[in-house]
């Protein structure tokens, strides 16, 4: 157990402070701006990096709280497979995981995530590099200005 504890905090997973005893971090504005911006960049350059079309069953009907947050997550994945980088697919799997939670609280913070991310999936299905850059530009932007109300759901809920 206390192998696996360890193996979660080196990916950032949880975090032992004072080394004592194990949690799951709280994020702050200043960590969850930082881990949008980053996952900004990284799935930027897998937009140009772009080297197939993916067919996008990322979306699925419903639009409940966990299957937008997996959906998202799928779809980001899908879009570094497609750039045909390895070390790009591992990186946004851990940015994934670690911005779980967060999309799990925008879904009851921002409006219009099931179009917003729909229309993700219909810019990637057509493999539109420049497109897609922009579209993720305008996803995370989007993310980073309700950031505050982010943080505040999270805390207040412990999502």
């Amino acid at each position: 157990m206390r192998d696996a504890l360890h193996r979660l905090t080196g990916e950032r997973l949880v975090e032992t402070p004072n080394h004592n005893g194990f949690r799951v971090p709280i994020l702050s504005e200043a960590a969850l701006r930082d881990l949008y911006q980053w996952n900004g960049l990284v799935l930027g350059l897998a937009a140009k990096r772009l080297e197939t079309n993916i067919e996008s069953n990322a979306i699925e009907d419903g639009g409940t709280l966990p299957d937008i947050a997996a959906s998202t997550a799928a779809l980001f994945l899908s879009v570094a497979h497609a750039a045909g980088s390895v070390e790009l697919a591992i990186t946004v799997r851990s940015l994934n995981d670690r911005l779980a939670t967060a999309r799990r609280a925008e879904v009851a913070t921002l409006p219009a995530m099931t179009e917003e991310l729909s229309g993700l999936a219909t810019i990637v299905a057509a493999g539109d590099r420049t497109a897609l850059a922009s579209a993720l530009t305008r996803y995370h932007r989007r993310r980073i200005g309700a950031v505050a109300a982010i943080v505040a759901h999270l805390t207040r809920y412990r999502v």
